[in-house]
């Protein structure tokens, strides 16, 4: 098998959103993941692309697990290699709880995207209290992704599962059918950044008697955004029948707060597919081993809606009647794309904090200072409530009005789908898909893993072609 057949398998096994279109190339985001020839990418808060590292280390990974041919569930291998590939889960679990620093106090459950980790707290709380649904609290809800926000309500969020199966998208997963969803928003109507930690704090003291809660915060929401996690755990009054959630999918915070979060109970949703910049997608959940102990020998109330989203591999062997449950089907696509993101995860790590947080500060000011001389354009509010590797634009069109989320969508499409002059270097962009809700929208730029060691590395931050970016933003809006 050529080597680009073999890597036509980083895009399986994570949903049709993964898929390549046969005409044009790209994915549902407009950008092909295994190509980055000539791309200037800004879009790594919605899907990474695969450098040439990157394909020296999928390859080795495809190898080493004796890939035969794409096919279903990222593809398909000799049954003699099954050990090689569960040696490989069982490996990848350990670095990423070695880049953590959360080994021995965290079990990895692993699922084909961060909205698919979403479903693991909803089987966790099923095992738990069988047949007294959880009522469901979720932070920054514009801003976290309409999967996830579909998976919060026990719905299937896409068409075909990581078996590349069809399921019913919208429909309950039939597991906390009955669950009560109660979202809290990152901003007002006016854009301004909403303390979440009052709703939160109100919904746990005015719960019903014995009913469990599942509460979903933000570490980094799509602009960036940052609940203060600490705070509104440590307000909380313990509880065994309240599950604390953190979303830190971006993986933009310091990935040394995970560990802190974990030895207070909190389970960590993480990706390796947005700062990271693995194609899409790849999911982990850290969950600390006093839940696991729980969780050891019971089992969802119905297996059978668990089997159609999570496989056998996913699952950590610290549960093992549910391990047991789930289907041993394997997801080679899934585990090409983790091993690319840990050794991005692994190399980031050597690199000094203080100079990355040096080269991302630079980076940010350059492009905040641009944005405000570049007529069109302008910084989503409160920018200093927002991590730095993430810029959030409102962008203004041709009246001068702020391009709304269905106007911006229409720009996000243009901007990725055609070439552009006056980049040194590239012809095309990636850019970070718009997010927001009726009142607000906003179209984002953000610097991964990659681009933070080419920073550090090679010779330091060179502004030319963000700025080229900004004009042409600014530009196309004028024509919408």
């Amino acid at each position: 098998m050529s080597a680009d057949r073999a890597l036509h398998t980083l895009t399986t096994g994570s949903g049709e959103r993964a898929w390549l279109d046969p005409d044009t190339g790209t994915n549902h985001f407009g950008v092909n993941p295994l190509k980055s020839d000539g791309v200037f990418d800004r879009g790594s808060c919605t899907v990474g692309i695969l450098d040439d590292r990157g394909r020296d280390v999928a390859s080795r990974f495809l190898n080493d697990v004796g890939l035969q041919m794409p096919g279903q569930g990222g593809c398909l291998i000799e049954p003699k290699m099954r050990g090689g590939f569960a040696s490989a889960v069982t490996s990848h679990a350990r670095r990423l709880s070695a880049v953590l620093g959360v080994d021995g106090i965290a079990d990895v459950f692993f699922g084909p995207s961060g909205s698919d980790l979403t479903y693991w707290p909803l089987l966790f709380a099923d095992s738990l209290w069988p047949g007294c649904p959880p009522a469901v609290h979720a932070t920054c809800w514009e801003e976290i992704g309409t999967g996830s926000r579909l998976a919060a309500q026990a719905r299937f969020h896409s068409a075909v599962n990581q078996f590349d199966r069809p399921i019913p998208k919208g429909e309950r997963i039939g597991i906390a059918a009955d669950v009560e969803v109660n979202p809290v928003a990152a901003r007002d109507s006016a854009g301004e950044v909403i303390d979440a930690a009052e709703a939160i704090g109100s919904a746990i003291a005015c719960r019903r008697n014995g009913q469990p809660l599942i509460v979903y915060l933000t570490l980094g929401s799509k602009t960036g955004l940052l609940d203060d996690v600490h705070a509104v755990v440590s307000a909380a009054a313990p509880s065994d029948e309240v599950l604390w959630v953190v979303d830190a999918c971006q993986m933009r915070a310091d990935p040394a707060a995970i560990a802190p979060l974990v030895e207070m109970g909190v389970m960590v949703m993480i990706t390796g597919s947005k700062f990271f910049q693995a194609p899409p997608f790849c999911g982990a959940l850290i969950v600390p081993t006093q839940l696991t102990g729980r969780l050891a020998y019971s089992v969802p109330t119905s297996a059978m809606p668990a089997a159609s989203i999570f496989s056998r591999y996913d699952a950590a062997r610290s549960v093992p009647r549910l391990r047991d449950r789930l289907p041993n089907l394997i997801n080679v696509g899934l585990h090409a794309r983790w091993a690319v993101a840990l050794d991005a995860m692994e190399r980031h790590r050597s690199l000094d904090p203080a100079r990355c947080e040096a080269v991302v500060a630079r980076w940010r000011r350059t492009i905040d200072e641009a944005t405000a001389s570049i007529e069109g354009l302008g910084l989503a509010p409160q920018p200093d409530r927002s991590v730095r590797s993430i810029v959030s634009l409102q962008v203004d069109g041709a009246n001068r009005e702020v391009l709304d989320l269905s106007a911006l969508q229409s720009l996000h499409a243009q901007l990725v789908g055609v070439r552009h002059g006056g980049f040194d270097g590239f012809d095309r962009v990636s850019l970070g898909r718009p997010v927001g809700g009726p009142d607000h929208a906003f179209l984002r730029l953000a610097i991964g893993a990659h681009d933070v060691h080419r920073f550090v590395t090679g010779g330091g931050f060179e502004s030319g072609n963000d700025l080229r970016l900004l004009e042409i933003v600014a530009a196309a809006g004028r024509q919408i």
